[in-house]
């Protein structure tokens, strides 16, 4: 049997001991590891980049997650089970993009990383395919917009160089050039039309989110979803795109991969049931004040979904 055959087969048996719970893991010890290494070869993502994925995995550690983990069970095999997601999302004492680490590779890498030759965008870096709208969040989490007329003008504006300076050996296993346009196409603010009333609002942001990226020329994965996050703001006729993360699934087993922000950790989240991802999703955003705001998930560019976050 070869090794993705056994990655796949591990996996299955996994979600069988599993079944109708959430599970979690931060890839902190071995056998969480070694795992999702197997369970990403055989859902064909390419070898350098599972390496890449898991040199960054390992960086991580080196300084370990300060987690309050009062609520938890007891992990085995490197995972904690939970009943639902909701009781997950009840076990964290802060959002976990807020944790107590040095800033690394971010959520967008994350997700460009793992998809490598999966995903396609076909604007060229120097291309005057624009204007784009790049987001740039400071340390207060306030994120702010930019205009550049260039994918590499915009991942200039996004990107200080000592991030990328930080991320340049883990991301080597992508080239620049598509990194430089997938960040672009990702990570960035979109304007939307003045008219839809709130029953449309969800179908307008993803018909101008397929505008964009048809714009850019992007091109999904068949046998992976790519899940982006975003926070409209209806008054003022535009949302961000703040989160990226990857969905993996046979129909009966779905197997959520992100990076929690910069500081956050890498987290891998099994389960069965669809409907207990987007509580996950909203779970940053709980507590909030601001009950204006709007927040959607997409899955590659064909369906978007609601997330109902929890405000004050």
């Amino acid at each position: 049997m070869n090794r993705a055959v056994l990655g796949l087969a591990l996996w299955l048996c996994g979600a069988l001991l599993r079944a109708g719970t959430v599970e979690i893991s931060f890839l902190e010890d071995a056998t969480a590891v070694q795992d999702t290494t197997e369970f990403l070869r055989a859902q064909g993502c390419r070898s350098d980049a599972i390496a890449a994925f898991r040199q960054a995995v390992l960086r991580y550690r080196e300084h370990p997650l300060e987690l309050d983990r009062t609520e938890f069970p007891t992990r085995k095999m490197g995972f904690y089970s939970f009943a639902s997601a909701s009781n997950l999302v009840a076990a964290l004492t802060h959002p976990l993009y807020d944790s107590a680490h040095p800033y690394e590779l971010n959520c967008f890498d994350s997700a460009i990383l793992l998809t490598k030759d999966l995903l396609h965008v076909r604007v060229q870096p120097d291309e005057l395919a624009g204007p784009f709208l790049p987001a740039f969040t400071w340390t207060n989490h306030l994120t702010y917009w930019y205009v550049a007329a260039t994918a590499r003008d915009a991942f200039s504006d996004t990107y200080p160089s000592w991030y990328t300076d930080v991320t340049k050996d883990i991301m080597g296993a992508s080239t620049n050039e598509t990194r430089m346009c997938l960040v672009t196409a990702f990570d960035c603010w979109h304007v939307l039309p003045g008219s839809g009333s709130d029953g449309s609002v969800g179908n307008g942001l993803l018909k101008v989110l397929q505008h964009d990226w048809e714009k850019q020329r992007l091109i999904f994965p068949t046998n992976i979803e790519v899940v982006l996050c975003h926070q409209l703001s209806p008054s003022e006729g535009r949302a961000v795109t703040e989160h990226a993360g990857l969905l993996f699934h046979d129909r009966k087993h779905y197997v959520y991969i992100e990076k929690a922000g910069g500081s956050g950790p890498f987290v891998r989240l099994d389960f069965n049931d669809l409907a207990e991802l987007p509580t996950w999703l909203a779970a940053p955003h709980a507590g909030e004040t601001n009950t204006t705001n709007q927040y959607f998930a997409t899955f590659n560019d064909k369906r978007i979904e609601v997330l109902k976050v929890r405000f004050k």
